[in-house]
């Protein structure tokens, strides 16, 4: 699974950033929606930015289902 910092439990929303609680970091929209592999993350379903959108993993296409170019 791709970590972002938006499904991280240790994440919290401020007026225009976003706040990681572990790091003592801040980051912006865009930091936020990147990957990566933080030591310290912790899924959590709810989205920061909205909380009425949840987690929706992609389904992983099928051999077939692949571009070929």
């Amino acid at each position: 699974m791709k970590q972002y910092c938006r499904y991280c439990s240790n994440c919290s929303m401020c007026v225009d950033c976003v706040c990681c609680d572990v790091k003592d970091k801040y980051m912006d929209y865009k930091q936020a929606k990147r990957v990566n592999k933080c030591k310290h993350f912790e899924f959590n379903p709810i989205d920061v930015f909205d909380s009425d959108r949840t987690y929706k993993p992609r389904k992983k296409r099928s051999y077939r289902q692949q571009k070929l170019f």
